[in-house]
Protein backbone atom coordinates (compact mmCIF):
# COMPACT_ATOMS: atom_id res chain seq x y z
CA UNK A 1 0.00 0.00 0.00
CA UNK A 2 1.27 3.44 -0.89
CA UNK A 3 0.34 6.70 0.79
CA UNK A 4 1.09 10.28 -0.16
CA UNK A 5 1.20 13.61 1.63
CA UNK A 6 -0.01 15.41 -1.49
CA UNK A 7 3.29 17.25 -1.88
CA UNK A 8 5.08 14.68 -4.00
CA UNK A 9 6.21 12.52 -1.09
CA UNK A 10 5.24 8.86 -1.09
CA UNK A 11 5.71 6.06 1.41
CA UNK A 12 4.83 2.43 1.87
CA UNK A 13 5.68 2.59 5.59
CA UNK A 14 2.60 2.47 7.81
CA UNK A 15 4.28 4.32 10.69
CA UNK A 16 5.34 7.19 8.44
CA UNK A 17 1.87 7.37 6.92
CA UNK A 18 0.23 7.59 10.34
CA UNK A 19 2.68 9.97 11.97
CA UNK A 20 3.21 12.40 9.14
CA UNK A 21 -0.29 13.07 7.84
CA UNK A 22 -0.20 10.88 4.72
CA UNK A 23 -3.40 9.67 3.07
CA UNK A 24 -4.53 7.05 0.55
CA UNK A 25 -4.06 8.54 -2.91
CA UNK A 26 -6.82 8.68 -5.47
CA UNK A 27 -6.58 6.42 -8.50
CA UNK A 28 -5.45 9.41 -10.58
CA UNK A 29 -2.72 10.37 -8.08
CA UNK A 30 -1.42 6.81 -7.95
CA UNK A 31 -1.57 6.42 -11.73
CA UNK A 32 0.34 9.67 -12.23
CA UNK A 33 2.95 8.64 -9.66
CA UNK A 34 3.52 5.27 -11.33
CA UNK A 35 3.69 6.86 -14.77
CA UNK A 36 6.20 9.48 -13.62
CA UNK A 37 8.47 6.99 -11.87
CA UNK A 38 8.40 4.41 -14.67
CA UNK A 39 9.05 7.06 -17.32
CA UNK A 40 12.07 8.38 -15.39
CA UNK A 41 13.63 4.93 -15.12
CA UNK A 42 12.24 3.60 -18.39
CA UNK A 43 11.24 0.46 -16.52
CA UNK A 44 8.01 -0.93 -15.11
CA UNK A 45 9.97 -2.61 -12.31
CA UNK A 46 11.05 0.63 -10.63
CA UNK A 47 7.65 0.77 -8.88
CA UNK A 48 6.83 -1.90 -6.31
CA UNK A 49 4.30 -4.48 -7.48
CA UNK A 50 2.02 -3.53 -4.56
CA UNK A 51 1.43 -0.18 -6.24
CA UNK A 52 0.09 -1.94 -9.34
CA UNK A 53 -2.13 -4.13 -7.16
CA UNK A 54 -3.43 -1.03 -5.40
CA UNK A 55 -4.10 0.75 -8.70
CA UNK A 56 -5.87 -2.28 -10.16
CA UNK A 57 -8.08 -2.41 -7.07
CA UNK A 58 -8.91 1.30 -7.32
CA UNK A 59 -9.82 0.87 -10.98
CA UNK A 60 -11.96 -2.22 -10.45
CA UNK A 61 -9.54 -4.41 -12.41
CA UNK A 62 -8.29 -7.90 -11.59
CA UNK A 63 -4.51 -7.76 -11.81
CA UNK A 64 -4.42 -11.50 -12.55
CA UNK A 65 -6.10 -10.75 -15.89
CA UNK A 66 -2.97 -8.94 -17.11
CA UNK A 67 0.20 -10.37 -18.56
CA UNK A 68 1.99 -7.03 -18.50
CA UNK A 69 1.83 -3.75 -16.65
CA UNK A 70 1.47 -1.63 -19.77
CA UNK A 71 -1.93 -3.16 -20.53
CA UNK A 72 -2.99 -2.72 -16.90
CA UNK A 73 -1.96 0.93 -16.95
CA UNK A 74 -3.85 1.52 -20.21
CA UNK A 75 -7.05 -0.02 -18.88
CA UNK A 76 -6.71 1.83 -15.58
CA UNK A 77 -6.31 5.11 -17.43
CA UNK A 78 -9.56 4.41 -19.30
CA UNK A 79 -11.32 3.70 -15.99
CA UNK A 80 -9.91 6.85 -14.39
CA UNK A 81 -10.88 9.06 -17.32
CA UNK A 82 -14.37 7.56 -17.42
CA UNK A 83 -14.79 8.29 -13.70
CA UNK A 84 -13.50 11.84 -14.13
CA UNK A 85 -16.11 12.52 -16.81
CA UNK A 86 -18.94 11.97 -14.33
Amino acid sequence: MLWTDGNGNWTNDVRTARNENYYNPSARELYDYIEKETDKADSWDVVDSDAYDQLAYYCGRDIDDYDNREDLMGDCLLSIEKEEEK
